[in-house]
């Protein structure tokens, strides 16, 4: 195998779920050019990955017509030797097999197996996609983790108020996974208490949400996705729902403590963390729910889940 193109995904946890996929594949194929296809918006996840010789770009603009042709282009000029498939879309398999790609690997699902020389077993309820992406890939050696590759300039040029900083996740990609910005004003008054500087994390669309938390430093909306990683680093720890900051924080080495509600943490939770972590979960019979919530918008799985119990996981894993 010297040239193998990986066909990734989305969203920036889940990109980062297939790093350790990546390492392993580096370390089986030595020497062998190692491209991954991804959007725009999750390729500075994998920047300076020393396994991956190039990015190539998924357009951000023009539908989803776009995206084919660029990845059709991607095929057609690679004369790649192994595709691998990270996701269950049919369309890229039936591409990868239109160019006639001598080994096309993906999971076994009902649309799309049938495109694939090689099926892996499909994601199992209750197995972490992380150790489903490695499973694809032959598996690793145990040695494999959620990876970034941070610079000095990029850790130079993080800016965090002095004493310990404790940083507040208070965005996710959907309201079932998002704890109440209320919860969060109540959190970081309770740290400023207990002398810890609580600071914001968002993008712009959090900035209404930030706007009622008084009592944090925020930098809501001011880092981009490279600076929100090097920030991630220098926190002595991290609140976070079920989101991409928390994969991060578990890549990076950062104390974490998760809230879960409407997700289970067996599947998307914190993946062979090296720094202190703990996920708070109450497991109701209404959840994992998912993308399908049943409570009309209640969200009783995170609203049950006090400021103090979180203040005091904080703790604990700062401790």
């Amino acid at each position: 195998m010297r040239r193998i193109l990986v066909i990734n995904l989305n969203f920036l946890g889940d990109v980062l779920f297939t790093t350790p996929a990546l390492t392993a594949l580096g370390r089986r194929f030595p020497g062998a050019q190692l491209d991954v296809f991804l959007s725009e918006r999750a390729a500075p996840i994998l920047w300076n990955h020393p396994g991956v010789s190039q990015l190539l770009l998924r357009p951000a603009t023009g539908g989803s017509k776009a995206r084919w042709k660029a990845l059709a282009r991607v095929l057609k000029d690679g004369r790649y030797d192994a595709v691998v498939v990270f996701h269950g879309t049919a369309l890229s398999g039936l591409l990868v097999r239109l160019h006639g790609v001598p080994m096309r690997l993906g999971f076994d699902t009902e649309r799309a197996g049938w495109l694939f020389t090689e099926k892996v077993r499909a994601h199992q309820p209750g197995e972490h996609f992380a150790d489903a992406f490695l499973r694809a890939v032959g598996g690793g050696d145990g040695t494999e983790h959620l990876s970034v590759y941070l610079t000095d300039t990029e850790r130079a040029a993080v800016a965090l108020p002095e004493g310990r900083c404790v940083g507040l996740a208070i965005g996710t990609t959907r309201p079932q996974k998002t704890w109440p910005a209320g919860h969060f004003a109540q959190l970081a008054k309770r740290l400023r208490q207990a002398g810890l500087t609580p600071v914001l994390l968002g993008g712009p669309a959090e900035a209404e949400a930030a706007a009622a938390i008084p009592e944090a430093v925020s930098l809501v909306g001011k880092t981009d996705l490279r600076g929100l990683l090097a920030t991630i680093e220098r926190l002595d720890a991290l609140v976070t729902g079920d989101t991409g900051p928390l994969h991060f924080a578990v890549a990076l080495g950062t104390p974490t403590v998760a809230l879960f509600g409407s997700t289970d943490p067996r599947e998307t939770g914190p993946w062979r963390p090296t720094a202190p972590t703990t996920v708070l979960y109450d497991a109701l019979p209404c959840a994992p729910c998912r993308k399908r919530p049943t409570c009309e918008g209640r969200h009783d799985c995170l609203v049950g889940i006090t400021p103090e119990r979180v203040f005091q996981a904080v703790r604990e894993v700062l401790a």
